[in-house]
């Protein structure tokens, strides 16, 4: 009877639904560096309206008393927010100055640290700024610098790649998390939207080195370690293709707002108005996301309210086709994805070239569509593979269970050896890229292991 009640619940978590609210305005008046205060209020309306779909209102959200850090998007300090490169100004005024005429005796702090900053957070909340003067005429209760603040060593036990970091204090102090992060495509990571802005929450140190190939997996490793509480996206003007462009056709402009609990669930319906279908197995950070159990990313399991999202997407893949300029050519879609894919397989990626990833990847699909990886999984547990240079892996996880492949001498340099004396069944593949035969006999010795055990 346990094991059927358990069923049951299992069943109505995967068909319950998570909310997203979609807000938008056919016009919205001022700039995010001039506007009026009557210009402000269109912006307070939508975020009021943000919460009033998402949850009800915001108070079942915050309670009295609690302290709220809102944590923006800044890459630079002198960034003009009409460049559509940071959070707008009005964003950030708007939903301190709701915040607190909503919620009795609630405490907002606003925090961030800029990556490529001259001056560092500071130089991005100084006086005289745009982001600096919304927040301090919002009435901001403290502006946390992260750069400078006390910082917290943390460990993520259910990390794959990057378990152990550190994170400002305030992160961990404050009783709601709220993330405001601005829309923008990005070439390394397909997009910067709401599980991205937490890098934001790392020393720079970590910020350089961690964007690497496997930037993906550590953007979710990083949300482990406390994902946003509410999550508000900048959608009013998107930077597209990429968050460094200067390209004025490179802006367009939603003039939307896009909130909810989920994190995963509001990246996704963002991915879905910027032009994928499924962002649940198209956009890599998301789908990892899912896949982790972090948030649903999955658009039948979201509930949109609001606006209707299918009037107001735009196709950018379309967009770049006719809007090319000074090699900036399609959209950065993500070529042979191999992580968060095949059921029962776990990748663990470092820097990989197209030669591993591409064998890789057409082994993994010959293998699922003839039943053989299901076959594998359910005699062995689990196939891991290991790929590329410097893949890292929570040692936590160690030795890893089922079987577990390494291939490719990049990886071979890092751990050929060190799987060796694992209990499990491992094997290790060289070359660069291993010849595509080196993995069919691999798969083949694998098979008839199984069948031995059957």
């Amino acid at each position: 009877m346990r094991e059927q009640n358990k069923e049951v619940v299992v069943r109505r978590m995967q068909e319950e639904k998570v909310v997203v609210a979609l807000v938008h305005r056919d016009e919205i008046p001022g700039k995010p560096s001039k506007y009026t205060d009557n210009d402000l209020k269109v912006i307070f309306d939508m975020v009021k309206e943000c919460f009033d779909l998402s949850v009800d209102g915001v108070t079942n959200l915050i309670k009295p008393g609690q302290t709220v850090l809102l944590k923006p998007n800044i890459v630079g300090a002198e960034a003009n927010p009409d460049s559509a490169t940071i959070t707008d100004p009005r964003i950030l005024e708007a939903t301190i100055k709701f915040i607190k005429e909503s919620v009795r005796d609630v405490t907002v702090w606003v925090g961030e640290n800029p990556f490529g900053s001259k001056g560092g957070s500071r130089a991005a909340f100084r006086e005289g700024s745009w982001i600096g003067d919304a927040v301090r005429r919002a009435g901001v209760d403290d502006i946390i610098y992260f750069d400078e603040y006390p910082r917290v060593a943390v460990k993520v036990p259910d990390a794959k790649c990057w378990y152990e970091f550190s994170v400002p204090k305030a992160l961990l102090d404050c009783d709601v998390y709220i993330s405001v992060p601005k829309l923008k495509g990005h070439l390394a990571s397909q997009v910067t939207i709401t599980l991205k802005n937490a890098m934001g929450i790392l020393c720079h140190e970590d910020m350089e080195k961690r964007h690497n190939t496997n930037l993906q997996q550590m953007i979710v490793d990083i949300n482990k370690a406390r994902k946003p509480d509410f999550a508000i996206v900048d959608a009013v003007r998107a930077l597209a293709y990429d968050h460094s462009s200067r390209y004025p056709e490179h802006l367009i402009s939603y003039n939307s707002l896009i909130a909810g609990r989920d994190a995963v669930a509001v990246d996704s319906v963002v991915e879905y108005l910027m032009g994928w279908d499924n962002p649940a197995k198209e956009v890599t950070t998301t789908r990892i996301a899912q896949w982790d159990g972090l948030g649903i990313a999955d658009l039948n399991r979201i509930e949109m309210r609001g606006s209707d999202p299918k009037k107001l997407r735009k196709n950018l893949v379309t967009y770049f086709d006719e809007h090319t300029h000074a090699g900036y050519t399609g959209f950065p879609y993500e070529p042979c994805p191999i992580q968060a894919v095949f059921e029962g397989a776990e990748v663990f990626l470092g820097g990989c070239c197209l030669g591993c990833k591409s064998y890789l990847r057409m082994t993994l699909d010959s293998l699922y569509e003839t039943g053989r990886l299901f076959g594998l999984v359910k005699s062995f547990g689990r196939l891991n593979i290991i790929t590329g240079r410097n893949a890292y892996i929570n040692p936590a996880m160690l030795p890893l269970p089922g079987v577990t492949l390494v291939y490719g001498d990049c990886a071979v340099d890092k751990w050929g050896d060190a799987v060796k004396d694992w209990p499990t069944r491992t094997e290790v593949i060289s070359g660069c890229p291993p010849p595509a035969v080196a993995l069919g006999r691999f798969f083949g010795e694998l098979d008839k292991e199984a069948e031995k055990e059957m």
